[in-house]
């Protein structure tokens, strides 16, 4: 049986040079969950829990299988990488649907995963998107949005920039902050949002043009057989060593659907936490491979394989994949996933001859 109970609508929305996309969350994406809600300060800024505080999968598998039955619980990709979660959900408190008696009403609620997009405009464009679904097209008479904590800034504006009003201030015998403030839009005082706060993309080949990704895994990590054995071969990037990989993600660009630049730091950031596998040829850069551990130590993340144009087809994708799998054998991962391209044969046949599998939504 599911945790999560999945549906079938798919969002499409820009932001700049940006596309998002918001697909139907499902229990593919539960590892994706697990690593989000085992980060505190993701974790302090979504949930009011005691500072350092962490849910456990158990409480997770709990808290998606609820909010799925009564909500539309959307995966939030950008350029088809995912990067957060959001719900489009029926009001469940009480006292505020009794304000509404006989009316449609729903809220927001979403979580922004990978933090080198906090800040970025993101949250914003995602309340506009949903909004402008729920009163379009989910018969939805107001969307009063609670529980935002008075401390958190970035979400109060990403409301107010959607054309939501202030509601009132509701003081709460909360761990990590003792009032919340409410916002409110009704449908006749809407103003849609995709001139505000996200582009609307009225040709959805316009997103696919740039990839429709699929997640493969692999659930028997540890028996998955490669020729390359020795973690202590692996070479990883140095922090000093970032200039090389920021030109290469530059020169490769476009290669292959749904490979965009990376945000400004991203790398930077992303060694502070994980690893970056790669390759040399003398002083040049082969290819690279982002790598982490998650759903603690469980899981491994191949985040991107990139190989530089110059030496594709010689195996080297393939060598930076093997490199993935010892790595993730030496963590004590059990399991691995990626995402990939379907229009990727390639790369597709690589994934599987390491026994990865494509996830199919229920």
């Amino acid at each position: 049986m599911s945790i999560i109970k999945t549906h079938e609508i798919n969002l499409y929305g820009k932001l700049k040079n940006n596309y998002i996309r918001l697909r139907p969350l499902n229990d593919t994406h539960l590892p994706l969950l697990y690593k989000w809600n085992s980060d505190p300060e993701i974790v302090y800024w979504t949930d009011d829990l005691p500072e350092g505080e962490v849910y456990d999968e158990e409480s997770i598998n709990g808290i998606y299988n609820y909010v799925s039955n009564i909500a539309y619980c959307f995966l939030l990709e950008v350029n088809g990488e995912p990067i957060g979660e959001c719900w489009l959900e029926e009001m469940n408190i009480q006292e505020v649907s009794a304000l509404y008696p006989n009316l449609n009403v729903k809220r927001i609620d979403m979580m922004l995963g990978e933090k080198d997009w906090w800040g970025k405009g993101i949250g914003s464009a995602i309340v506009g998107m949903l909004t402008d679904y729920a009163f379009e097209h989910d018969g939805v008479d107001i969307m009063h949005i609670v529980s935002v904590a008075a401390d958190n800034i970035r979400s109060q504006k990403a409301f107010l920039k959607n054309g939501y009003k202030f509601y009132k201030a509701v003081n709460v015998d909360g761990v990590r902050t003792e009032q919340e403030y409410q916002y409110v839009l009704k449908k006749s005082e809407w103003t849609p949002c995709h001139n505000l706060t996200y582009e609307r993309v009225e040709n959805i080949n316009e997103i696919f043009v740039f990839g429709d990704f699929a997640d493969y895994f692999n659930e028997d990590l540890q028996n998955t057989q490669t020729d390359f054995k020795n973690y202590d071969e692996i070479r990883f990037l140095q922090a000093n060593e970032l200039n090389y990989i920021d030109e290469m993600a530059e020169m490769c660009i476009g290669q292959s659907r749904g490979f965009f630049r990376e945000e400004s730091g991203f790398f930077e950031n992303w060694l502070n936490e994980n690893d970056i596998i790669v390759i040399f040829d003398d002083d040049i850069l082969v290819g690279y491979c982002c790598v982490s551990i998650y759903d603690n130590g469980n899981i491994l993340w191949v985040r991107r394989i990139t190989v530089n144009q110059a030496y594709q087809c010689k195996g080297y994708g393939r060598k930076l994949l093997e490199q993935a799998i010892v790595y993730g054998k030496a963590k004590d991962a059990k399991r691995s996933f990626l995402h990939v391209d379907i229009s990727n044969s390639r790369a597709i046949n690589l994934y599987e001859k390491y026994n990865f599998r494509m996830k199919h939504y229920d």
